[in-house]
Formats: structure tokens, C-alpha cells, sequence
């Protein structure tokens, strides 16, 4: 919920700029490499007009623009930014694209058999997971595979099959783990299931019984990766060690739990549920007071000195000390309920989207609005460059990048399709912006050199 990193999905296109041998892998059970020339023409590298802050001249340009004839989709960056990741639905491949000299690096086709689900690179950016459901298959229960590619040796190292479709899956923060989610044909049930890359085997699983009323709803990895969390819709939320390969705990709601929430130490989880928040300290397994019923989210800031409330009911945010739990500061502001505030990544600020399609940017120390942002319609998403420099906002099916330095509008392309996302590179250089209508459209806009 709030969360101030944001690792979806993105998609991008290739220049002409050099002839490219490229890592092919096979999905269909095969280990073999194949040399393949796969880089693609841009026709998007058209630069925007400067916009000029005072002594501070900047270009906002295109920087690349996937074929609209075709059906990308973005997948995520690189956690070092240097990489973006695409897929192709239409030719049915995974593309790492070095974004620097906008290169396709590796491909991965995988259509000849499969259609994927879900793809995720590694935090070690090692690693590829696709997540495939087979065409055809003679037994129900050997459809749905896990595939774990090496980037660097060109291989794919593990499969681990399903029993049911895979919903989602999330790399632990040291890379060495993944997890997915689904359901297991089978049984009917919720499962979560953990492996370990290293070994190829199967460290766990996590069920949730059958029925939508037990579905999972969230699972997320503590950032040290000892823990994993699965929130559901009965109200539970589970914690295992990985390590003891057991639970530890439960936590319990009497409403389904929507999201769940780290401390950057691992220490502490917020559960978010539709009757309230609770905290509660992985160590002593106790639950922190001054949250509950009017608290409808707890989150921290990401250096992990703060932890902010947000009442939906008197329009309130609440920065506390986590040293001592003391009152730092209390923000009112008229609040637009279905849009995530956003702490920026220096911890100095929180974004927060008002009734009257403002975004608010407050001063946490001193509680003050120190900049709002005005919009000619209704905003569905933010997001904080890495740096914490710009904002950009999604109203309407149009974006804002906004300068808190100087305080200014950046000018930026015109962009052919109702944009939908944005997501920055941690680099802070490039803003991807999604679309999907009229059709689907991932466009790279270079922000500052």
C-alpha cells in the first residue's frame, strides 16, 4: 500500500545501434543456447522543447518507444536500473534490454509450448523466473512449470512444476529463494510454495484452505529474507521462518487482510485489514498500542526511523518516532481514498492525493504542506524518483513531472496513447510510462542525463 519503491512490470524497445549475439533460451525443457541477432528499429527518439528553470536549463525527451503494432508489456527494471525488462505477447519472448545503449541483451522465447503468466528478475539481476502454463498437455497436473534462467552462464538451471496455475512470485531480497502463489488443482488450496534456486528443491509450502474466502491476497518476503508473510481474505495472516521452514506465528483479523507491510529491520509487520491495522514486533510476537480501528494503514518511512498512521476517517496522517513512539507530527488533509500516499526515499516528505485532485507534498519534521501540485482532473497514480527530486503524477490518462527543487512543471512529450503507470529507474534518469488504450504502449522518457 504505501510503499515509496515500486517494482511492476514494464516493456521496451531496442535500437539499431550495434549487430548483437543474444543468450536464446529454451522454455520447453531444453538447456541448449543459440546465437540470435534480435534488435529491433525505435521510432521514438524525438526531443521535446527545453523547459527552463532559472540558471537550470533541462530536456525531458522520448528516449524509447515500443512498437504499438506488437503487444508489449513492461515487466519491471533492474534494481541497479541498468536494465529494463519487456515481454512480447505477440511473439511470445522475455527481453532484458540494457537501457543505457537500448540493446537486447537476452531473449527468451518461450510461445512454442507455453504461455506465460508471470516474469521476474532477480534483486541480483542474475536470475530470470517465468512462471508458464502449458498449451497442451496429456496430464492436468504438468501444466504449469517455474522456470529459473542463469543470465550469465545461458542456462536455465531449475523447473518446478505446479499442480495448479502460478498467480504471482516474489524473489527474496538475497536472491537465493523464490516464492510463488495459486492454486493447487489437486486440493483447491491457496498454497504458497518456496524454493531455493542453489539447492533445486523445494523448501515449503504455505496452504491456505480452498475457496475464494481463504485466497491469498498479499505475500511478501522480510527484507533480511528470513521471513515470509501471506495475507488472506480469512482474515489470517501467517509468518514462516525460512530458515525453520515452519510458522511462527499468526496474526488474526476479524476482516480480510488487504496488504502487509515490513519495517526495513524485519523487526516489526503491519497487517492492513478492513477493521483496522495492527503492528506487531516478529520477536516477542507482541502488538504494538496507538494502533487499531482508526488506523486504516501503518507504514514506514524507508531509512526505518518513522512510522506513519493514515486514518481515512478524520483525514489524518501520524508520523511517530519508532525509537520511543512519540509524536513527531500530525498532517490533515482532505483525502482521496482508493490512491496510496508516498513516503519519498529520503524520508523527508510524504505525497498525498486530496479531494480536490491536488497532490500534497508535507514536510514530515514540521507538518507543513510545502508544495501542492494541481491537476485538471482525477489523479490514479504517483510515484517519487529514487532520488527524491521529482514527482510524477498520472491524472486523466496524462502525466506531471514536478521539480521540488525548483519547484517547477518539467515539459514533456506528448504521448500517444492514455497513459495509465508511471515507474522510475533507481538510476532517477528514466520515467516509464504505461498505457492501454487505444492500445498497449510503454514509452522511456530520459528525465536528466
Amino acid at each position: 500500500m504505501f510503499f515509496w519503491e515500486k517494482g511492476k512490470p514494464q516493456k521496451y524497445w531496442c535500437f539499431p545501434t550495434a549487430l548483437l549475439c543474444t543468450w536464446i533460451f529454451s522454455a520447453s525443457g531444453s538447456n541448449s543456447i543459440y546465437n540470435h541477432d534480435f534488435i529491433r528499429s525505435n521510432s521514438f527518439a524525438e526531443e521535446v522543447s527545453q523547459n527552463e528553470f532559472g540558471d537550470l536549463s533541462q530536456k525531458v525527451r522520448g528516449f524509447l518507444a515500443f512498437d504499438n503494432k506488437e503487444d508489449f508489456h513492461f515487466v519491471e527494471w533492474s534494481s541497479s536500473g541498468h536494465y529494463l525488462i519487456v515481454e512480447n505477447k505477440s511473439l511470445e519472448i522475455v527481453e532484458v534490454i540494457r537501457i543505457r545503449d537500448k540493446v537486447s541483451l537476452y531473449s527468451v522465447p518461450y510461445g512454442e509450448k507455453f504461455v506465460s503468466t508471470v516474469v521476474n528478475l532477480s534483486p541480483n539481476e542474475k536470475y530470470l523466473a517465468i512462471a508458464l502454463k502449458a498449451k497442451q498437455s496429456e496430464s492436468l497436473q504438468k501444466r504449469y512449470y517455474l522456470d529459473i534462467l542463469d543470465l550469465e552462464v545461458g542456462q536455465k538451471i531449475a523447473s518446478f512444476e505446479h499442480e495448479g496455475s502460478i498467480g504471482d512470485l516474489h524473489w527474496s531480497p538475497d536472491s537465493q529463494n523464490i516464492a510463488t502463489v495459486g492454486l493447487e488443482r489437486g486440493r483447491g488450496d491457496n498454497i504458497v510454495r518456496a524454493f531455493s534456486v542453489g539447492s533445486n528443491r523445494e523448501l515449503f509450502q504455505i496452504a491456505h484452505n480452498r475457496g475464494p474466502r481463504n485466497a491469498v491476497n498479499s505475500f511478501r518476503w522480510s527484507p533480511d529474507s528470513k521471513y515470509i508473510a501471506t495475507a488472506s481474505r480469512n482474515g489470517n495472516t501467517h509468518i514462516f521462518s525460512v530458515s525453520a521452514h515452519s510458522e511462527i506465528m499468526t496474526i488474526f483479523h476479524n476482516q480480510p487482510v488487504l496488504d502487509i507491510n515490513w519495517s526495513p529491520n524485519s523487526d516489526f509487520i503491519s497487517t492492513i485489514s478492513l477493521g483496522g491495522t495492527k503492528v506487531v514486533n516478529i520477536l516477542t510476537q507482541e502488538e504494538l498500542s496507538g494502533f487499531g480501528e482508526n488506523s486504516d494503514e501503518a507504514f514506514w518511512s524507508p531509512d526505518g526511523k518513522y512510522i506513519s498512521t493514515d486514518s481515512f476517517h478524520d483525514s489524518r496522517i501520524t508520523n511517530y518516532s519508532f525509537v520511543d513512539m512519540q509524536e513527531v507530527s500530525s498532517i490533515e488533509y482532505e483525502r482521496m481514498n482508493y490512491v496510496p500516499s508516498q513516503w519519498s526515499p529520503d524520508s523527508r516528505y510524504i505525497a498525498a492525493v486530496e479531494s480536490n485532485n491536488s497532490v500534497a507534498i508535507m514536510n514530515i519534521e514540521n507538518a507543513q504542506n510545502i508544495i501542492s501540485i494541481e491537476h485538471k482532473g482525477i489523479v490514479s497514480d504517483i510515484a517519487w524518483s529514487f532520488d527524491s527530486r521529482y514527482l510524477a503524477t498520472v491524472y486523466d490518462g496524462k502525466i506531471k513531472v514536478f521539480d521540488t527543487v525548483s519547484s517547477r512543471e518539467l515539459k514533456i512529450p506528448e504521448i500517444n496513447s492514455r497513459s495509465e503507470f508511471v515507474y522510475w529507474n533507481p538510476s532517477g534518469q528514466y520515467l516509464v510510462v504505461e498505457g492501454f488504450s487505444p492500445k498497449p504502449t510503454v514509452t522511456v522518457l530520459l528525465v536528466h542525463e
